[in-house]
């Protein structure tokens, strides 16, 4: 019976199906949506400083002058430019320490990885579907990880690096003669 265990197999024996999602979306968006709440508390920083500025409080207007003032007044009111400030360093450093766990830099080096080939996705595709394969082995949410992204990256690096012929050769030549004939030849046990 087809499981991951025997996918892992699989791909370990064929490494041009070593194919995996970047999750481009997901990490993009979990870096944009850190830099939106950064924008968002500098937008509401900026409205309070410039209440604090038009302000008939002597000490209000002087928040901009003295920062013993303005954190003395944190304490005295609900929303306070020293309170504002507070969350947006508290959100820099949660930033600043998602950088440094090398978020930026490890979806930098994802998105430098090899995409695999179409025919490769395609084999590994088949392999899921074939019933002396992977059978549609993965279920609910899992059944579609190979259906319907594109947003993939091969660790096999050799598939970069095709010289033309070997292009027209595995990318065209082959897949032709599969669809045609191939597609009827028996596959070994266990793959």
């Amino acid at each position: 019976m087809a499981d991951y265990n025997r996918l892992a197999r699989v791909i370990a024996n064929h490494g041009e199906i070593s194919i995996f999602r970047r999750f481009d979306t997901s990490n993009l968006k979990s870096l944009l949506y850190m830099q939106a709440e950064l924008v968002h508390l500098e937008v509401d920083l900026e409205k309070l400083e410039k209440a604090d500025r038009l302000s008939t409080d002597p000490r209000e207007r002087n928040h901009r002058y003295c920062v013993f003032d303005l954190k003395e007044s944190g304490g005295m009111v609900e929303e306070s430019q020293w309170k504002k400030y507070l969350e947006i360093r508290q959100k820099i450093q949660a930033y600043i320490r998602h950088l440094q766990d090398g978020a930026l830099l490890q979806y930098a080096s994802l998105r430098k990885v090899a995409r695999p080939t179409p025919n490769d996705v395609e084999c590994l595709r088949g392999w899921l579907e074939r019933e002396n394969g992977g059978n549609n082995f993965l279920q609910g949410r899992e059944d579609g990880i190979w259906k319907s992204n594109n947003d993939f990256i091969s660790l096999d690096p050799i598939q970069s690096d095709k010289d033309m012929l070997t292009y027209a050769v595995t990318e065209i030549i082959v897949p032709w003669y599969h669809n045609r004939w191939g597609y009827r030849s028996k596959v070994a046990p266990g793959e």
